[in-house]
Parts: C-alpha cells; sequence; structure tokens
C-alpha cells in the first residue's frame, strides 16, 4: 500500500517536473524566436542550395604535375585560352612595334588668332566698367585671369591695337607641329592630317622637331619680344606704345591661348593595339569539348595541368553537402540576428506572416529565375548574336525586379533586405565575378529609393528611368573593375563573345545593356504589381492612383448621396496631403484615405450636417440614442463597403480609426438634458457614455493620425460664423489639444514636433481656404438679414 503510494506521488511529481520543463522550453524558445531561427535554418538551406548545386557536367580532378593517370580525363566545355608561358616583355615588345596614332589640326593656330581676335572685340564693346573684371575676361578667354592681370589689360583700352598684336606673336608658329608632351625618340608616331586620312610617320630624331606645348608658348613670348626690339619698325608695331609689364603681359595672356595640334588618337591607338594582340594566335590553347585532356596510363605533364586548372576555373564544381550544410547554419544565423534586430527596433515591420512568407517566396523565386537565366537562357540568346559582347546579355537581366515588388507590395524595410540578401546570391553564385553582386545591390537599393513616393503614375515612370540611368552607370562601374573583360570564372556563359571589340564597344554595348536592364526590371515591376495585389491583396501606389480618381463607383455615389460630405473628403485631402509633405508621411495614401474615410455616410447622408440643406434636421423628430446610433454606424458601414469594393486593408484602417473611440458629445449631452427632465421616461443614470462613444481603435499609423485631426479640424472651422485668421488658428489649436487630452493620439507613430508641423500646415491650407473675398456694391440685397443666418446656422450644428 505504502509502495503504490510512494509510486503514485513520484509519478505526480515527474508530471509535475515534465510540464515546468516544457514550460521553461516554450518559454526559453518564445524569449529567444528560436522558432524563427528553426525557420531561417529552413529558408537558409533552401536558399544556399540553389545557389550551390550545380545543374551542369561537373570536372574534377586531383591529378598533379608527373601523376599517372587511371582514366581518360575528358573536358566537359571547350574553350579557348591564352599560353600564360607567353611573357610579359613579350607582349610589350610586341605593342611597341605598334606606331602611336596622333591627329594633325592644321587650323589650330587660326583658331588662337580667332579667339584673340572674337575676345578683344567682345570686350570692347562691353561697357568701361568691366574692362577689369577678372571673371568676365576669363570667361571670354577660357583661362583663369588675376586682378593685377585684368587691371594692366584694361589700361589698353581693348583697341585695335591690342587686338593687332597677336599676329607678331604667333607667326613664327605657322607650320609647326605642337603636342602636349615631348615625345620619346624611341618610338615611332603616325600622324594623320585632316579628314583626307594621309599620314605622316615620324621616329627617332625626326621626333624632336615637334615641339611641345611649354616649348611654343616660350617661342611666343620670345618672338613678341623680338619684334619690340625692331627699332626700324617701332613706331608701326602694336607694341610702341605699351609699358614693358604691358607687353609682357600680353604675351603671357596670348601665349596661354596656344594649344596642341597633334592630338593623341584613344580610339584608333586601341584599336590597333587589340587588333595585334588578337592576331597573335601563336600561343592560344584551343580544347574541344569531349577532347581527352590526359588519357589513361599517361602522366600529368605541363600543358595538361594548364589545361585542367582552366577548366576549374572556368566551371563551378559541386559543393559537398558539408559545405551546403554549414553555409547554411552561417546564412540563417545571419538572417535570424537581422530578424531580432528588426524586432527589437523595427516591431512593426515584422507584423503578419503574410509579409514574411511573401518575401521569402519571391527572394526563393527570383534566385532560382535569375541562375536559370544567366546559365541557360542567355547562352541560349547569345548564341545568334556573337557580335555583342557578353557583359551586354549579363547586365540585361532585370536585378531589380524583386526589391521594386516588395517595395511596391509593401514597404522600405523589406525591400532593402530582400535587395541584400539577392546581391549576396548573386555574389556567391558568380564566385570571381562577385562584383556583380555589389551592381545587384546598388540597383536594387536606388531603385527602391526612387519607388519611395510615387504620387503620379508619370513619377512611376521617372522612378524607372531613374533606376535605368543607376543601373547603366553601375554597369560601367563593374565592366572597368573587371578590365573590360567578363571573369572566365563566373562560368555564365559558355563561349566568350566579347574577344574581338573594341574597348568603346564594350563600354556602349554594357551601358545599354544595365540601362535596358534596369528599365526591364520597373516595366516588370509595374506590369506584374497589379496581378499580385489584387491575388495577395496588397494595396499599392499603383491602385492608390487608380482609386484616387473620381470615376471610382464609391466616389460616383458620394458625390450624387452626399455631396456635402464629398466636399469636405476633398478639403480633408488637401490638408493630409500638405501635413504629410511637411512631416515626410506618405501624402498618397493619405490622401486617398481620406476621400474614402466618410463613404459609411452614403446611405444615411441625410442625417450628417454637410448634407442638410433645406433647413431640416431629421434629429429633431428621434432620440439621442438613435442619432448616436446613426452617427457612430458610418465607420461600420464604411468598412463594410470598403471591403465590398476591395479597397484593402489600407484604406479600411482610415475608416476604422479616424474617430477613434471619441464621444459624440453633443447628443450626449443632449440625452442627459432630456433624462434630467421631470416628464423624461429615462433616469439619468441610464445615459451612460460608452453608448456614445465610437468603436475605435485609435490611430496607429502617421497618416492615419493626420486624417483624424484633419477631419476634426475641417469639420470645426466650417462651423466657425466669421472664420477670420485668429479664429482659424485658434480652432486648429483647440483641436490638437483636445486630441492630446482624450488620448486619441496615444498609439500613433507621430513626434510632438511632427504634430506642431501638421497643425502649421491645416492652418495654412484653411486660411487659403477661408480668405476674405471684396464685398461688390448691393450683392447682399435681397437676402435674409444676418441676425436670421446666425440662426439658421446655430440651427444646424446637432451631429458634429
Amino acid at each position: 500500500m505504502q509502495s503504490s503510494q510512494a509510486h503514485s506521488k513520484l509519478k505526480a511529481l515527474g508530471e509535475k517536473s515534465s510540464r515546468r520543463l516544457l514550460r521553461m522550453m516554450a518559454l526559453f524558445i518564445k524569449r529567444w524566436h528560436l522558432d524563427e531561427l528553426a525557420i531561417s535554418f529552413v529558408f537558409s538551406f533552401l536558399l544556399v542550395a540553389m545557389i550551390r548545386y550545380d545543374v551542369r557536367q561537373s570536372f574534377h580532378s586531383e591529378l598533379k604535375l608527373g601523376q599517372i593517370s587511371e582514366i581518360n580525363l575528358r573536358s566537359p566545355i571547350d574553350f579557348e585560352f591564352e599560353d600564360p608561358t607567353l611573357a610579359f616583355d613579350d607582349k610589350k615588345q610586341i605593342l611597341n612595334r605598334v606606331a602611336q596614332v596622333f591627329d594633325y589640326d592644321q587650323e589650330s593656330l587660326s583658331h588662337t588668332l580667332k579667339r584673340w581676335r572674337e575676345g578683344v572685340t567682345q570686350m570692347r564693346a562691353k561697357p568701361r566698367s568691366q574692362w577689369a573684371n577678372p571673371e568676365i575676361l576669363s570667361q571670354v578667354f577660357g583661362f583663369s585671369i588675376s586682378k593685377e592681370e585684368a587691371k594692366a589689360l584694361a589700361s589698353l583700352k581693348w583697341d585695335r591695337e591690342l587686338e593687332r598684336s597677336i599676329s607678331f606673336a604667333v607667326g613664327s608658329l605657322w607650320d609647326q607641329k605642337i603636342s602636349e608632351q615631348n615625345l620619346d625618340t624611341q618610338n615611332m608616331i603616325e600622324i594623320l592630317t585632316g579628314e583626307s586620312g594621309k599620314s605622316q610617320f615620324l621616329k627617332g630624331e625626326e621626333l624632336r622637331s615637334v615641339m611641345s606645348v611649354a616649348e611654343a608658348r616660350s617661342l611666343v613670348e620670345r618672338a613678341g619680344r623680338l619684334e619690340v626690339s625692331r627699332k626700324h619698325d617701332r613706331e608701326k608695331s602694336p607694341w610702341a606704345t605699351w609699358s614693358e609689364l604691358q607687353r609682357s603681359l600680353v604675351l603671357k595672356v596670348q601665349a596661354r591661348l596656344i594649344r596642341a595640334n597633334l592630338v593623341f588618337n584613344t580610339k584608333e591607338n586601341e584599336r590597333r593595339r587589340t587588333q595585334v594582340l588578337a592576331e597573335y594566335q601563336a600561343q592560344k590553347i584551343r580544347v574541344e569539348k569531349g577532347e581527352i585532356v590526359v588519357r589513361a596510363g599517361e602522366r600529368m605533364n605541363v600543358r595538361s595541368e594548364l589545361i585542367v586548372n582552366e577548366i576549374l576555373k572556368r566551371q563551378n564544381s559541386s559543393p559537398e553537402r558539408k559545405r551546403i550544410l554549414f553555409e547554411s547554419l552561417f546564412a540563417s544565423f545571419f538572417l535570424w540576428l537581422v530578424v531580432l534586430f528588426l524586432r527589437e527596433n523595427f516591431p512593426k515591420s515584422l507584423q503578419g506572416r503574410k509579409n514574411n512568407i511573401v518575401c521569402a517566396g519571391l527572394l526563393l523565386t527570383s534566385v532560382a529565375c535569375f541562375k536559370l537565366t544567366s546559365l541557360f537562357m542567355m547562352n541560349v540568346v547569345a548564341e545568334y548574336f556573337r557580335n555583342i559582347p557578353a557583359t551586354f546579355f549579363l547586365f540585361l537581366i532585370p536585378v531589380a525586379l524583386p526589391a521594386m515588388m516588395i517595395r511596391l507590395l509593401i514597404h522600405l524595410p523589406f525591400a532593402s533586405i530582400v535587395g541584400v540578401f539577392f546581391a549576396v546570391s548573386a555574389s556567391v553564385l558568380f564566385d570571381e565575378g562577385a562584383a556583380f553582386g555589389a551592381h545587384v545591390l546598388v540597383v536594387s537599393l536606388m531603385s527602391v529609393h526612387f519607388l519611395k513616393h510615387c504620387p503620379t503614375r508619370g513619377s512611376l515612370h521617372v522612378a524607372g528611368f531613374k533606376s535605368a540611368a543607376v543601373s547603366g552607370l553601375s554597369s560601367l562601374a563593374i565592366l572597368s573593375a573587371w578590365s573590360g573583360t567578363l571573369p572566365s570564372s563566373m562560368g555564365v556563359f559558355q563561349f566568350e563573345s566579347f574577344g574581338t571589340q573594341s574597348l568603346m564597344v564594350k563600354i556602349l554595348w554594357t551601358f545599354f545593356g544595365g540601362f535596358v536592364g534596369g528599365w526591364l526590371s520597373s516595366a516588370l515591376a509595374l506590369m506584374l504589381t497589379p496581378l499580385f495585389e489584387s491575388v495577395l491583396d496588397y494595396t499599392t501606389d499603383l491602385k492608390l492612383l487608380e482609386l484616387a480618381r473620381m470615376d471610382n463607383p464609391l466616389l460616383k455615389d458620394l458625390v450624387l448621396k452626399a455631396p456635402g460630405t464629398y466636399h469636405h473628403s476633398i478639403v480633408v485631402g488637401s490638408l493630409v496631403e500638405a501635413a504629410c509633405e511637411a512631416v515626410g508621411a506618405n501624402a498618397l495614401l493619405a490622401r486617398v484615405g481620406s476621400y474614402y474615410h466618410d463613404i459609411g455616410k452614403i446611405g444615411r447622408s441625410e442625417y450628417f450636417v454637410e448634407n442638410q440643406s433645406n433647413g431640416r434636421n431629421p434629429h429633431d423628430a428621434i432620440s439621442p440614442h438613435m442619432s448616436a446610433k446613426i452617427i457612430i454606424s458610418h465607420v461600420k458601414e464604411g468598412i463594410k463597403m470598403a471591403e465590398s469594393a476591395k479597397l484593402g486593408d489600407s484604406l479600411i484602417e482610415f475608416i476604422r480609426t479616424h474617430h477613434g473611440n471619441a464621444l459624440v458629445s453633443f447628443f450626449y449631452n443632449k440625452a442627459k438634458q432630456e433624462a434630467a427632465q421631470p416628464s423624461s421616461r429615462i433616469e439619468l443614470n441610464e445615459v451612460h457614455e460608452a453608448d456614445f462613444r465610437y468603436p475605435g481603435p485609435k490611430p496607429v499609423s502617421k497618416e492615419a493620425a493626420i486624417v483624424s485631426l484633419a477631419d476634426s479640424c475641417e469639420a470645426a472651422t466650417r462651423s466657425l460664423v466669421e472664420p477670420t485668421p485668429a479664429r482659424i488658428d485658434g480652432m486648429v489649436k483647440k483641436i490638437i489639444s483636445k486630441a492630446f487630452n482624450e488620448g486619441l493620439l496615444d498609439e500613433a507613430e507621430i513626434t510632438l514636433r511632427e504634430v506642431n508641423l501638421v497643425g502649421v500646415a491645416f492652418i495654412r491650407i484653411l486660411l487659403g481656404i477661408h480668405h476674405n473675398r471684396i464685398q461688390y456694391h448691393n450683392q447682399e440685397e435681397g437676402l435674409p438679414p444676418k441676425e436670421n443666418t446666425l440662426a439658421f446656422i446655430s440651427s444646424r450644428r446637432t451631429s458634429e
């Protein structure tokens, strides 16, 4: 008996300990979000496996130089590569034999004379007060002139004598060839003259006849001084009446106009160098697909080792399972830390599992499509366009599409995270081409930035073209990092179609590919987003632009059945748009939310004061409780109408929260007054404040809080009999203070400073609406007296 009781106690103690252990484990898992760590590992494993798994035939070899192969080792790909045994000095000797090409500008000195004479003529035509202005002189002649030089030149009065003086200075330079610097006599140059294409070769000592710009300018000064020293012609010389300082200054200024007439032809030189290196085919090794690199029983020699190393560089080998596991663990730990950071600092960004699932699914799908596109589809397309550089097809891929879609569907933090993970995936996929990941990151983040606020369809297209421009410039930067050549180890293309193009051709095609790729990203995002928003029930800027059109059925009903409410909503939209722009909120979302926040009034529009035009108030015939129910019900009715029209949660939030849990004070006070009367059927203690309050909740987002404040401010200022600036200012401040006192903004993501900016924006717009107008003669003849008007207005203040 005692043993059975002891056994029962031990069993109960064990069950209690098990429950306590389970509770501790559940608390530990919840505290450190270990469930999210497990989800992160699953996602990371799928992502890493998708990146690392090589769907192509792999090539493995552990043979070293001198070892005997047991099997016939065949090449899985066909390729051609340069023999690395070719010494650098040999390449240098080949390029040194190529003559450097210069273009000869025969009109260079004529342009110098013309520039000087036109400059003197321009200065002569200017007022005398501007002759000594160094900024004007610098702008006219194209180089910097000091104040002292300008002052000295102004004393020459810019006359024709000064205009003719340059002919003596540059006369000794006619038919003289001038280069930027002294040329090396060990090289050979070819001078191309004009459009005729005539050429002249100079080498060795002949290059000493070519004068540098510095030497030409010195010669100009010497020639000018020599002219001064000719006494027999001194009285006719333009230099005769000038001082030594003025002569020296004019010669220095004229010398600065001298430019080189031998210009280095970069494009032609690059073409010739590329052609010479391309024609050097003797030192290249060609390997065909299926060719035996090392036969069974043979030793690995130097040539076969070079081929094997080149194959391993060009083709990614399939990773081992252990490598995938370790990389998945690292990626999941990194992702888990990111999630913890966001949950601690931006908790609302991770609300809703739908957003997380959509981001993860879109990222995995994008990586899979990117890999398939880069490995196969681009090869199929590029096979038919071998004259186009391969970089064009690489940067043609719309890499910014995932981040742009997430930005349009959800919000900025998710889009940034997706852009970063997609860039890391591209870097890992391309190995030595990891710089391409920087291109993906830059284009994705900048595209997300350009899509931050798009209030019109035109701005969406502008954002797309901005993204295209950034993509084009980024592709050029990556091309320069690759030295103009696609890294062979990327393994993206099965052939190389860029070996024969000049650098300029590569640059143009690469920029064009990047530009089109960026534009494709925005075009596909704009095309696919409506499909995703309808399937996944998202409200994007595109949908907001459609809902903002006044031909929407709900807005049409609002115009026809509740015109006063429609006008009120439009004015509220103007208020919130200005306020959102002042505090950096989403003005488009708030403006469209304002249009629909009172659609629940359509069914019973006559019970709301803004729609009463005949002086009759239906609230006079019903009890205050019923009136309050009708007034409060417009929120519930508006939610039903919004859900039927599929406006989306973002707009329904404005309908649900624009009154918070505010009190319908007019009917509450009226009910208490009626209950206090002796003839009342209701006791005073039966009038409960909860029956006269809106159900809430309070506004949470910044935009919803602004709409709530704008709704109250517009209604209150409209009821003012004399809306003077001071009364409007006081009313807005009173409404905002009341919102703070009643706790309307307690849960909103808005600061006190932002609320003050919102109030300033409200006052500015309301003053523009209620501005004073000119009173014309006899305009009030035949109208009721002002006393009746005031009484009429007072009788209508029943449903605010």
